[in-house]
């Protein structure tokens, strides 16, 4: 049941000394959105470099925060989860600035801080390690580069092996990592799934030449203005898009809606860097400096790039700067202001004690995952409630919000706790006219064999 059976991620540990003093859900969800607004430093940085104007470099950087599957990492497309993957982002962007200043140290914390982010990020890292190889030995600048970048390259495949057949099977009684699920059309297991697309090719084409992959890549690619001239760049992010486009979840709503192409970001980031030159090098001494022309060309390029970032921006974002953040749809800006829900919500979460063990169902989860025990409220079963259709044993209180889009629960008697054991559970009155309720709370019933101890003993 620990979170290390589903992904190692640990970056956020990081934030115990302020969490210490600041225990809530909300401390979390800014760290996340001030990760991914520091993303636009080294990309400006980046930019610089390859421009060699500040101007234009500065139009990328405004670029990079409003390019829109950025703003989808920020409390995800359900608009309630914290994901530790966001801190990846800006920790890969500047190991590559670190890479290209060949600051080795600088980037070795970068990648590290990266891949502690989720191990996802490792299908970067190693291209990203044969990259600079393969970049060392065309420029000739150094056995060094061609040395390191193989040995990146190696390490980082070496890690997501052991971490996709070991550490995550460790950390769940040696079962499969639960995304191969996400693969299923190609096998079971990871061994499975990569057998069968290095033997069957024909497969492999047909889950990969769809409408939904080149809609997918667009939405990629077209914000950037189609970062072309920075192809080098690009083939290192080629790995992880080909595991997108076969990711079943990730295709469900084709684009960069979920979290899975958060390790693609950095890299795109650097070919629209890349793309300010003619050649997309990333050597320091082909920047333009003062050429007049040279200087026109690349603020060109990044107004280029700017201007297909925000007008992206404004249709598909769910930021204020979108069209859907003013007009009626799911990311309508009343849905963030203070509602009668919220108020109940505040009600609630002052009614439940810090010391009960609560399960909850989306959306209203959030207020009581700094509880003594949070758990999901849903048909997922997990290993907490033994795999069971059930809460786990110890719950206290289980609260539903039947106001939230996804819940199946309009009613009481549409609980399965109430159904299967009504001797157990009361339903919680809170002081809101009962027609108008959002929620239903339950509260495990107290019997007199726990009260004596188990054993009929005071």
């Amino acid at each position: 049941g620990l979170f290390l059976g589903e992904h190692i991620q640990v970056v956020h540990l990081l934030l115990l000394p302020i969490y210490f003093f600041w225990r809530s859900h909300l401390l979390l969800e800014l760290a996340e959105s001030l990760a991914l607004a520091l993303t636009a430093l080294p990309a400006y940085s980046i930019a610089l470099r390859h421009s060699g104007d500040r101007r234009a470099a500065a139009m990328v950087a405004i670029a990079t925060l409003c390019y829109f599957p950025l703003h989808y990492l920020d409390i995800a497309i359900d608009e309630k989860t914290f994901r530790p993957i966001a801190f990846g982002i800006p920790a890969m962007l500047w190991a590559i600035d670190s890479m290209e200043r060949r600051r080795w140290g600088w980037m070795s914390i970068g990648l590290l801080l990266a891949l502690a982010s989720k191990e996802d990020y490792a299908i970067v890292i190693a291209p990203l390690g044969l990259w600079l190889a393969i970049h060392g030995w065309r420029t000739r600048k150094s056995k060094r580069d061609i040395g390191l970048g193989v040995a990146l390259a190696l390490l980082t495949t070496v890690y997501l092996a052991f971490v996709v057949k070991v550490a995550i099977p460790y950390f769940r009684n040696w079962e499969t990592v639960h995304y191969a699920s996400y693969f299923q059309s190609f096998g079971s297991t990871p061994g499975e799934i990569l057998v069968t697309m290095l033997t069957r090719p024909d497969r492999l084409l047909a889950e990969l030449v769809t409408l939904r992959s080149m809609l997918y890549l667009a939405l990629l690619l077209v914000p950037l203005g189609v970062p072309w001239r920075g192809w080098s760049q690009l083939l290192v992010g080629v790995p992880l898009f080909i595991t997108l486009c076969l990711n079943e979840i990730a295709q469900s709503t084709p684009g960069p809606y979920h979290h899975f192409h958060a390790p693609l970001i950095p890299i795109l980031i650097w070919a629209a860097c890349a793309s300010l030159t003619p050649r997309g090098s990333i050597a320091a001494e082909h920047a333009v400096g003062e050429d007049v022309a040279d200087i026109a060309t690349v603020r060109s390029r990044a107004a280029w790039v700017l201007s297909f970032s925000f007008s992206t921006a404004i249709l598909f974002s769910h930021s204020p700067i979108s069209l859907q953040f003013w007009m009626p749809s799911p990311f309508y800006w009343k849905t963030y202001t203070w509602t009668e829900r919220g108020k109940q919500a505040d009600t609630i979460s002052a009614m439940i004690p810090n010391t009960a063990r609560v399960a909850a169902t989306d959306f209203i989860h959030p207020r009581f995952t700094h509880h003594e025990r949070s758990y999901d409220y849903s048909d997922f079963r997990r290993a907490v409630a033994n795999y069971e259709d059930k809460v786990p044993d110890d719950t206290d209180y289980i609260v539903i919000d039947i106001g939230s889009r996804y819940s199946r629960i309009t009613r009481p008697d549409q609980i399965r706790e109430l159904q299967r054991e009504p001797d157990k559970w009361e339903i919680v009155e809170y002081d809101h006219p009962s027609d108008s309720r959002n929620f239903i709370v339950l509260k495990r019933v107290t019997s007199a064999t726990d009260l004596e101890g188990g054993d009929g003993s005071p």
